[in-house]
């Protein structure tokens, strides 16, 4: 399933990033920032910065960081479509259904199979050899 990036830009947007977190993390206000301690690591100070307006989250200690899809599929083990429609649904909106007739056209084949003969024809071949 895929999803237009001013869809997902209107997501993240609409979503505020400091109250879903910190329905797993304790945070407060430091200086201009909103602070806790990290949900990847043990630590016993905070480290881990959550900002609004920049729609990401970043661990100094771990490293970890991302926007809010990543943050309900790093902490509630969703995939990334399940994490899109969780939030446009907490953001007052659904996401569009992706329908057969939209991946037929997507892949240019009416059956819904991609370019190249199928999901491991010819194009995945030669993409796969580039990692």
């Amino acid at each position: 399933m895929r999803y237009g990036q001013g869809l997902l830009e209107e997501i993240l947007r609409r979503t505020d990033l400091v109250q879903l977190v910190g329905r797993r993390v304790q945070l407060g206000r430091k200086g201009r920032g909103v602070w806790g301690c990290c949900a990847f690591h043990q630590q016993k100070s905070p480290s881990f910065k959550v900002e609004n307006e920049r729609r990401t989250y970043h661990c100094f200690g771990c490293g970890a960081g991302g926007d809010a899809f990543k943050w309900l599929m790093e902490t509630e083990g969703l995939s990334f479509p399940e994490a899109v429609e969780r939030l446009a649904s907490e953001a007052g909106g659904e996401p569009p259904q992706w329908a057969a007739e939209d991946e037929a056209r997507e892949t240019g084949s009416e059956h819904g199979l991609t370019r190249g003969g199928g999901p491991y024809g010819r194009d995945h071949r030669r993409h796969s050899n580039h990692r």
